[in-house]
């Protein structure tokens, strides 16, 4: 069902002049990423509103987050507020953490906690893994071990790429007024009344007339011709 809504997204967003990019076989993280990345190089500041957990490690001198859910901006030091790492370790945690949302496994039986503290204690996966031996708890040490294989794929999964094929045309972001009329068409067929009636025609306002009335003379005069009154 979602599937076949893209298409008449797509022609919706048109008609309100919001320009689409999209590159295919790569998910919408990765093309934020890229667009973010090529912004950055430029120095051109940029917000990416989200409550995506991964989309955290984008952020930078030039990048940053809002989370409209908690309602907090995140530059790389509230990233670390927020989230308890920087940006640069947010991979990391979420390789071992995992995200149910995204599917997401990282590894069985180490939760957010453990994941920050493994981070901040070896610096990152590979730290970890280097590290793996010296690790006092053996259980702890046992699920990593056994579960090489998903802590590697959650990585992969977790890491969004900044490299795809996709322009950042700043020309093209421009504010732009809607397409009212291909709007109101689009509602109607999609029969949306109430946005169909928001991007009816405007009606122009009738040019105002204005008198003073001073005496009942006036008054009478003005009265007879009630349909010019304002």
């Amino acid at each position: 069902d979602l599937v076949r809504q893209v298409p008449r997204l797509k022609e919706v967003l048109a008609a309100m002049r919001i320009p689409v990019r999209e590159s295919e076989g790569f998910e919408a993280d990765d093309v934020l990423g890229t667009l973010a990345a090529q912004a950055a190089r430029r120095r051109v500041p940029t917000l990416i509103v989200s409550t995506d957990k991964d989309l955290l490690q984008l952020v930078g001198p030039d990048v940053s987050v809002y989370n409209p859910s908690k309602e907090v901006y995140l530059d790389p030091e509230g990233v670390r507020a927020f989230f308890g790492v920087p940006p640069e370790k947010v991979v990391d945690v979420l390789s071992l953490w995992g995200d149910s949302s995204d599917n997401v496994p990282g590894v069985p039986g180490v939760g957010e906690k453990t994941a920050k503290k493994l981070v901040e204690e070896h610096g990152s996966v590979d730290g970890l893994l280097r590290d793996l031996d010296t690790l006092k708890n053996p259980r702890l040490k046992d699920k990593i071990r056994s579960n090489l294989d998903k802590l590697e794929m959650s990585r992969t999964l977790v890491t969004i790429r900044t490299d795809l094929d996709v322009d950042l045309d700043l020309d093209a972001f421009a504010l732009a007024e809607p397409d009212r009329a291909a709007l109101q068409k689009l509602f109607k067929d999609l029969e949306f009344g109430s946005l169909a009636a928001e991007y009816a025609p405007r009606r122009e306002p009738r040019a105002a007339r204005y008198a003073t009335v001073l005496d009942v003379d006036a008054l009478r005069t003005f009265a007879a011709s009630p349909g010019d009154a304002p």
